[in-house]
């Protein structure tokens, strides 16, 4: 053969293959299609087209891909979780992309390393999101896994709270994290660090949650009974401020 030929055959079979990607998922929304795929760089590629034009196209290292009416309206909502690598941990963003008249991203929000989880608590109802509040973790840090959340659903393409139909799910928390305390209470020695920090990061979790169910709570009372060391004051003013912000 022709070493001429020869190369060229082989250029082309080297370009099809970088160019050839490995398709992961497809769905339709409307009169739109969502295709996930893979490159031969192991990156995701997303390609959203209507009427076989290409409307969105975005490249990610870690991506996840959801499909949830989040809304009142009939149509699915697009959540996109993109992920990133940073000192060793995986960082996730969380975008949600409306199809309803013209195709759009609605609301974002940042999740650290906290995947969140979607509840349909009526089948009759639209999903919603439970995020986890992980900022709970770096002002309480602690051995315990445990975090406060909250719930979203989406309205006029923006996220919502809701704690009318998750009412349950936070009342069920907040019995599990008075019965923890009031176990940690019983045995925590006020001169070891670690014990106090789990108790605290409780407390605070508890507060954070039933801030959140919008239920009324006085703080102050229930740390003087549930806390068991002599820097009340200092913990209810650390409290206050998740909140309040600083005076």
């Amino acid at each position: 053969m022709n070493p001429k030929i020869l190369l060229t055959l082989l250029f082309l079979s080297l370009t099809f293959q970088v160019g050839k990607s490995q398709e992961i998922f497809k769905n339709y929304i409307k009169n739109h299609q969502i295709i996930l795929s893979k490159n031969n760089l192991a990156q995701f590629v997303l390609t959203v087209t209507k009427q076989k034009k290409i409307i969105l196209e975005k490249t990610f290292p870690i991506v996840k891909i959801h499909f949830y009416n989040l809304d009142s309206n009939s149509e699915d909502e697009m959540i996109l979780i993109r992920g990133e690598e940073i000192n060793k941990d995986t960082l996730y963003t969380l975008y949600v992309y409306t199809f309803e008249k013209n195709f759009k991203l609605c609301d974002s929000i940042y999740l650290d390393k906290y995947l969140p989880e979607f509840y349909q608590f009526d089948l009759e109802s639209n999903y919603f999101i439970k995020v986890y509040d992980f900022g709970i973790e770096k002002i309480f840090p602690s051995n315990r896994v445990e975090l406060p959340f909250t719930f979203f659903y989406i309205d006029d393409c923006k996220f919502e709270l809701d704690n009318e139909f998750s009412f349950e799910e936070y009342e069920a928390e907040i019995n599990y994290l008075v019965d923890e305390i009031s176990e940690l209470k019983n045995k925590s020695d006020c001169s070891d660090w670690n014990q106090i920090n789990e108790i605290k990061r409780l407390i605070a979790c508890l507060y954070v949650n039933i801030q959140n169910a919008a239920m009324g709570f006085d703080i102050k009372n229930f740390i003087e009974k549930s806390y068991p060391c002599s820097d009340k004051s200092e913990f209810i003013n650390r409290l206050e401020k998740l909140f309040n912000g600083p005076n």
